[in-house]
This record gives C-alpha cells, structure tokens and sequence, in this order.
C-alpha cells in the first residue's frame, strides 16, 4: 500500500493515530505527527509530540518540546534537551550537556535525567558518563521494604568514611 502526505497511519501496538507530515524519497523517510507544531528537519529523524524537534541525523524526540538535536540521539519527556551525537535524555527540563562539541560529536555524558522544574530551572536528578560514571542528585537506597533497607546520602557516606582507620 502507497503512502502519501495527509494519509494516517496507526501504530497497533498502542492504536495512536498519527499523520503522514513528509515523504523523503531520497533518504527513503517518512516523517509523521499525532499532535501539533513538531519538527523534523534532517534526514531519518522521528517525532511524537507536541512542539518537538528532531534535528540530528536518525534523531528522535517524544513528549512536549523535547529536541533531538544530536545525531543518533534521543529526547523524551518535557522540555528535555539532547544537545550531543548519542545522548539519550529524558525526565524534564534537564540541565544540557556542557560539552563544547557539535552535535555530530559525542558530549560529555550518554545518559542524562531532567527533574527541572522550567526551562529557566534546569536540573538533572542523574548523569552517565562515556566512562560508566554516574552522578546522583540525591542518595541510594538499597534493599527497599526489606528489614535490610539502607539509604545512603552524601552526608551519611561522609560519615562512613570518617569513621574508618586513617592509614
């Protein structure tokens, strides 16, 4: 069956409707919207939302002004900003990545998780960096609803090691 722009198409695994926006022949594409205002501007991106942009190369955003603006990279959520080749974002209004490189480069984390509040207060509740580092903005619990659950928090982890033997 042919596609055309203006047909609609529906994804059976979750039955959204969504329209056919674009037909790229060239880079054998087809760009589609099941809300209003998204973007997709380079070749192979893919969008689900509203006022998204996938802009990098095989880009893809989802959720409420997400941008993809990385090559291969991926947006997902509210006001979240994948700015890097690869990132993966998602959550909301996350702080974007510091990196001075182009998008077609890697940053300086995979993995980022927003829990801003706005686009004027960005904050990450989690990082990932190419090295396997991770940044936590609050603690871990280990063993939840067990007779075993720990949380360890900044502070308490500070206590833990003044309370080992100085060498």
């Amino acid at each position: 069956m042919p596609f055309y722009v203006g047909h609609f198409v529906i994804l059976t695994t979750t039955n959204q409707l969504f329209k056919i926006t674009a037909i790229n022949t060239t880079n054998k594409t087809i760009t589609f919207d099941n809300t209003l205002s998204s973007t997709a501007i380079n070749n192979q991106q893919m969008y689900f939302s509203l006022a998204s942009q996938a802009v990098g190369v095989q880009a893809h955003a989802e959720g409420a002004s997400a941008a993809a603006f990385g090559d291969y990279s991926h947006a997902q959520g509210m006001g979240t900003i994948a700015k890097n080749k690869s990132q993966y974002v998602f959550g909301e209004y996350n702080e974007v990545d510091s990196s001075n490189n182009a998008s077609t480069k890697k940053g300086n984390y995979i993995e980022i998780v927003g829990k801003g509040a706005s686009a004027t207060s960005r904050s990450n509740a989690r990082t990932l960096d190419w090295d396997g580092n991770e940044s936590l903005a609050g603690g871990i619990t280990l063993g939840k609803g067990t007779a075993n659950e720990v949380t360890l928090t900044p502070e308490t982890l500070k206590q833990l090691i003044a309370l080992l033997p100085s060498t």
